[in-house]
């Protein structure tokens, strides 16, 4: 294949699992992130933050890789996928109109400060989180499982 040729293998492989974002303190992120009516990142438990490319749904499944010591091939229970990523990673997923968290386990007051900060900075439109809760199969909230 000559440069000129388009490599599709290569490019589905990194959409499916991009390098690590930098992690980025709330003052680095405001700072350098300069685009208008648009914001997509997580926010850790230590409030740092992951500009989120090319999904969220991704990023989180690398970092609850990341988090749970598992290996890549490692596939996760797709029932309640979102929020079980939620659960496992404890991060918030910002996006300039909305936010979304678990609600299983309180915000820490550092992902609150980030999130006001960049509803402050006008990052984001405002705080809009919705929380949802994440159920094993048989229904209840797992008690031992979350990592954060």
């Amino acid at each position: 294949m000559n440069k000129d040729e388009f490599d599709f293998l290569a490019y589905l492989e990194e959409m499916r699992n991009p390098p690590m974002p930098k992690e980025e303190t709330p003052e680095e992120f405001v700072a350098t992130y300069d685009h208008i009516h648009y914001c997509e990142c997580l926010i850790l438990l230590n409030g740092n933050l992951l500009q989120v490319r090319p999904s969220h749904t991704i990023l989180q499944t690398n970092l609850a890789k990341q988090y749970l010591k598992v290996a890549d091939e490692h596939e996760f229970p797709m029932y309640e996928y979102a929020e079980f990523l939620y659960y496992a990673t404890g991060a918030i997923s910002v996006w300039y109109e909305f936010q979304q968290r678990t609600a299983n386990y309180p915000m820490t007051p550092q992902q609150a400060r980030t999130l006001q900060l960049l509803a402050d900075t006008k990052k984001i439109k405002g705080i809009a989180l919705s929380e949802t809760y994440f159920r094993n199969r048989e229904g209840y909230v797992p008690e031992d499982e979350y990592v954060g």
